[in-house]
């Protein structure tokens, strides 16, 4: 019974890297080494790294779901939008017990 378990989280864990690595390469604040690529760019580097950085099972759901990795991305943009809009105002408050 765990051995499954530990089979399916480890399998999790290899989706959400690859998931992950195509998030980041599409974005300039989580790679300051290097600019950001296209979605497409970066599909491309996820299919030649094949075999090697990339388990190929991994590659194919990655391109089985590409649509939702987008959306995902597409979400994850707006989520943090969402919350740098409203911590400015609270940055703006007082620190509690500070001396003015």
């Amino acid at each position: 019974m765990m051995k499954g378990f530990f089979v399916t989280e480890l399998l999790f864990r290899v989706i959400e890297d690859s998931a992950e690595a195509f998030l980041i390469m599409n974005d300039d604040r989580k790679r300051i080494y290097k600019e950001a690529v296209s979605p497409q760019e970066a599909t491309r580097i996820i299919a030649s790294e094949r075999g090697s950085d990339f388990a190929p099972a991994i590659v194919d759901v990655f391109e089985q779901n590409r649509d939702a990795f987008k959306r995902i991305q597409m979400l994850q943009g707006f989520l943090e939008s969402s919350v740098e809009q409203l911590m400015k105002p609270i940055a703006q408050l007082p620190t509690p017990g500070a001396v003015t």
